[in-house]
């Protein structure tokens, strides 16, 4: 929606800024990544407890919404906020282990898209096994 508005270029500073505040919300041994388009993966280390994900994950929702981005376009300089994001994550553990990577993305996603279908702007998790 941000490119269609925008453009493309302030689209990319509206990513670049989200990815700074999900890696400052993150704790220092998580892996923060972009996984496609405007999607981010974050990589949890020595959580055992799925609870333990939400406060992670509300942080990173507050530092989002709080997130003002001034952009150019062919119109002048802009100030985007208002920004939302969907949290979809999986738990891998003894009780919840995945078969492999693939598999717990897979997880992570279901949940994703849950969150999105639930109204966007969530946190849900999926601790179910795939398959």
């Amino acid at each position: 929606m941000i490119n269609d508005t925008y453009g493309h270029l302030a689209g990319d500073s509206v990513i670049e800024a989200v990815a700074n505040a999900i890696r400052h919300e993150a704790r220092r041994a998580d892996v923060v990544g972009r996984f496609g388009g405007d999607e981010f993966v974050v990589l949890i280390d020595s959580l055992h407890e799925q609870w333990a994900v939400g406060p992670i994950a509300e942080r990173i929702r507050d530092a989002v919404r709080d997130l003002a981005v001034s952009v150019g376009s062919p119109s002048g300089s802009r100030t985007i906020n208002g920004l939302t994001v969907s949290i979809g994550g999986a738990l891998h553990s003894t009780e919840h282990g995945y078969p492999d990577l693939t598999a717990f993305l897979w997880a992570a996603d279901a949940a994703l898209y849950s969150a999105k279908h639930a109204g966007r702007n969530a946190v849900h998790m999926n601790p179910s096994i795939p398959g």
